[in-house]
């Protein structure tokens, strides 16, 4: 049976960039099904009307990919980002073991996201949780900057990717079943910048992260953004890290750093899902320590059942 993946954007006054978005997603090829929701906060610059021919184009896009697509749309009032995810996800009636992510109406996924997703499904059913490339691209949709980060369920769990300790999670790459993100506890709606940080953490408490090596999506840089972490704007960086600040204090997460780089604790795992033999998807392990961040030492065991627990 074809596999759906659930996808919503919260939009406010995106009639630039969305029809980029949408057909990001809209566009994706494979062996399953798109159902995606749009959430709008109340546009006045021409993103409604964009999104109701949207809405009439999807059944002759659907015929012409042959793939199943669903797309809908809402308009409501929201008492922020994370409140207007939060009611986009609501408004589909997702299947626990269903993959779902958000992407903003800036951002674009890339081609051969969802057939990675769908292929690693059927390959390595056990993953809850993965990610690509930390990848940015100009206005223009222009790639101007991939990176392979790593990221350890402990750090990850501990709040340390935070930009300030370890590596950001880029949120545009990452995807998950709908049965974490309820164990989770969904997403905060009362964080204005960084609630997936939140999420993450609290997704480590119950997996790791898969790290993919492919490019999955991307952030666009542009000016007028709700978030910008990763750009030049400090005082955006400043209100990110008040944020999290009032959930684990700076000097908490200093000093759980310190600690974990104590050997022999400064060498920690996670996993990566790795493209090779016989044309399948295998989980391998790779260490990384943290007394040199930026220097990973890879090891790789191919094993079609290996635990995902570190």
């Amino acid at each position: 049976m074809p596999q759906t993946i659930y996808m919503v954007t919260p939009s406010l006054n995106a009639a630039e960039t969305i029809d980029d978005t949408i057909w990001s997603i809209l566009s994706q090829r494979g062996a399953g099904n798109i159902r995606y929701h749009i959430q709008d906060g109340g546009s006045t610059d021409g993103t409604i009307e964009k999104l109701q021919t949207w809405e009439k184009r999807c059944p002759a896009l659907s015929e012409l990919l042959q793939t199943k697509i669903e797309f809908t749309f809402d308009v409501a009032p929201d008492i922020g980002l994370y409140d207007a995810i939060s009611t986009a996800f609501n408004a589909l009636d997702i299947p626990r073991e269903a993959f779902m992510g958000w992407l903003g109406a800036d951002d674009i996924l890339l081609p051969g996201c969802f057939q990675t997703i769908w292929e690693l499904r059927q390959n390595i059913p056990e993953i809850r949780w993965l990610k690509g490339f930390a990848t940015i691209v100009s206005e223009n949709g222009t790639i101007i900057h991939i990176k392979d980060r790593h990221h350890p369920q402990r750090l990850i769990a501990a709040g340390l990717c935070d930009l300030k300790h370890w590596w950001a999670i880029q949120q545009e790459s990452c995807f998950w079943e709908k049965s974490l993100f309820d164990e989770a506890g969904g997403l905060d709606a009362t964080f204005h910048l960084a609630g997936d940080w939140d999420l993450w953490r609290r997704f480590a408490a119950f997996t790791p992260v898969v790290h993919i090596a492919r490019q999955m999506g991307a952030f666009r840089i542009r000016d007028g953004q709700k978030s910008r972490i990763g750009s030049s704007d400090r005082n955006m960086y400043s209100n990110y890290w008040a944020e999290i600040d009032r959930c684990i204090p700076h000097s908490v997460r200093d000093a759980t750093l310190r600690s974990l780089r104590v050997e022999p604790e400064a060498i920690v795992h996670y996993p990566c899902a790795v493209y090779g033999k016989h044309g399948k998807w295998y989980l391998s392990l790779q260490q990384a320590n943290l007394n040199h961040i930026g220097n990973t030492t890879y090891q790789f065991y191919y094993r079609d059942n290996m635990e995902l627990s570190f």
